[in-house]
């Protein structure tokens, strides 16, 4: 045989050897109730027990990229099962899934499956160096105990490519998300969103910890954040989302993230010590880290407090910390603070004085409502401006020095389109706007990629934006007109793609998610005799 044609049939037999051992994606089902890892999985009635990567898995299984895990709902694996270790990596293209199906369930009506760490002090989910995984709609609890402990109920290392997404968290746990990386490289895409995390001390905590350790595009938004009340105790210092380089000292400016939005989360209920008076919050969102240009957009800031806890347990909504040789001109544009404590929180951004403050803020289009000093900054670079800054004694500080009335900021510069007045919310409750409030239409008008608010709003790029998260909705006699149906083809014939349609002028008309594979055409309303176009959302 010559050896051209022996080196193409060598290559042949090769590629069929690989295509045979990887095998295609397939789904799975498991079941703790009624499975057994003897079966096959590849069906609800022979699902297996146990998910592969949970503790004490038995079953016979040859990973492809792209298998999909789907968890019965309803259904409760208990802490002998954990945790569910991602033990392989899909690909690109072909990520792995481990999700569930509303229409296979325990019980009268379909819930979250549940992983449950039973208070037994253990990580209930655990990654190492994988990758193009997600994790759907599952419920995850009880990972640490009910007094103060160092366990984390999720974490992840070295992992990228990620997606968290429609989970909720309830570890009871120091750490709910925890997310660190320890290599020499870039890591890429971790998405979290639409979530639900309570009782922990921390909910999102990125840590790129490896010399020249650099992760690419962080998302973390939609998330609710809520009543960390039960782990705010011991030593802890609490933080909603949480970003630092780790080890925290001049020296780490070389590990970083580049990417990094934070945008359309809800900070609400009680953050206050379960016990003693040394464990407390310190932020919603504490940034102490070399990164730049952190973008932070249409967060509602609004905890509650409960008891005898002192107005000033958090030293901040924000805090910013950043590295002496690298860090700053981050973007805070269109959140809404609010603090419903008499006299408020010590303040809503403040820049640490100990370490390099954070340089070339930009701050826009905010509402800042109830503090006693919204601000405590320290550099003199930063712009404010367009901003609704509401407060009960003082301004804060400016450059370390205090700043008494809001005449006296804009005399440094600072919101000189701003205003200091009653936002007129819809109720202590509602932070939309109300019809008479002076917000609407008092912002600057912003890059697109700010122009959809906290509901998915569309604001109006021709007009100026709202102040806070909350767009007010414009109504008028186009969109009042009776609706006809109209089909309109959905962008995507994947799970989990779904289409906005908007008016020619920009307007949100409606939107609609298809959320089965087979469903490749959506039903929408359209105002009688107009036209419409769909954008398409991101999958989730």
């Amino acid at each position: 045989m010559k050896r051209g044609t022996f080196m193409r049939t060598l290559l042949l037999i090769t590629v069929i050897l690989i295509t045979a051992s990887t095998g295609s994606a397939a789904t799975y089902f498991v079941d703790y109730s009624s499975g057994s890892d003897t079966r096959s999985g590849n069906s609800k009635d022979s699902a297996w027990q146990k998910c592969p990567g949970m503790a004490g898995f038995s079953g016979a299984y040859n990973h492809a990229p792209g298998d999909v895990f789907i968890l019965k709902g309803g259904v409760v694996w208990p802490a002998a099962a954990c945790p569910l270790t991602i033990a392989n990596s899909g690909i690109a293209g072909n990520i792995d899934t481990y999700t569930t199906d509303h229409a296979w369930y325990s019980g009268a009506a379909w819930s979250q499956p549940t992983l449950d760490g039973e208070l037994t002090s253990r990580t209930v989910l655990y990654g190492c160096d994988k990758g193009f995984f997600k994790i759907n709609d599952l419920r995850i609890i009880n990972a640490g105990s009910l007094a103060a402990n160092g366990i984390k109920g999720v974490e992840l290392a070295d992992c990228d490519n990620m997606e968290l997404c429609n989970n909720t968290f309830a570890p009871e746990s120091w750490g709910c998300i925890y997310i660190w990386t320890s290599k020499s490289k870039m890591f890429n895409n971790y998405l979290i969103h639409h979530n639900d995390i309570s009782k922990c001390a921390f909910g999102v905590r990125v840590v790129p910890s490896g010399p020249s350790s650099i992760i690419n595009n962080v998302q973390v938004y939609n998330n609710t954040l809520h009543d960390f009340h039960s782990q705010l105790s011991g030593e802890v210092h609490g933080d909603g989302i949480q970003h630092y380089c780790s080890p925290d000292v001049a020296a780490s400016y070389d590990r970083y993230i580049t990417g990094f939005k934070i945008f359309n989360n809800t900070f609400t209920g009680d953050f206050t010590q379960v016990a003693g008076s040394t464990g407390a919050m310190t932020a919603l969102i504490y940034l102490s880290c070399a990164s730049t240009g952190v973008e932070i957009y249409n967060n509602v800031f609004a905890p509650v407090t409960t008891g005898t806890q002192s107005p000033n347990f958090f030293e901040s909504f924000i805090s910013l910390r950043d590295n002496p040789n690298r860090g700053g001109s981050h973007k805070i544009y269109n959140n809404t603070f609010v603090t419903r404590v008499p006299d408020g929180q010590a303040a809503a951004i403040l820049e640490d004085d100990s370490r390099l403050p954070s340089p070339n803020l930009s701050v826009k289009n905010n509402i800042f409502s109830g503090f006693q000093w919204p601000f405590d900054l320290r550099s003199v670079s930063d712009t404010f401006d367009y901003n609704n800054v509401c407060f009960t004694k003082n301004v804060g500080k400016w450059a370390g020095s205090w700043v008494e009335t809001f005449s006296d900021w804009q005399k440094l510069g600072n919101d000189i389109h701003g205003i200091s007045t009653d936002p007129q919310f819809v109720s202590s409750t509602d932070f939309h706007l109300g019809p008479a409030s002076p917000c609407i239409n008092r912002g600057a008008v912003l890059d697109a990629i700010y122009a959809v608010d906290h509901d998915g709003q569309v604001r109006p790029l021709s007009t100026p934006f709202d102040l806070g998260a909350f767009e007010t909705v414009k109504r008028t006699t186009d969109v009042q007109e009776k609706p006809v149906p109209a089909i309109i083809k959905a962008p995507s014939t994947a799970v989990g793609a779904n289409a906005r349609v908007f008016d020619l002028k920009g307007r949100l008309v409606n939107s609609a998610e298809n959320n089965t594979a087979s469903r490749s055409r959506l039903l929408v309303i359209v105002p009688k005799g107009k036209q419409a176009f769909v954008r398409p959302a991101v999958k989730r």
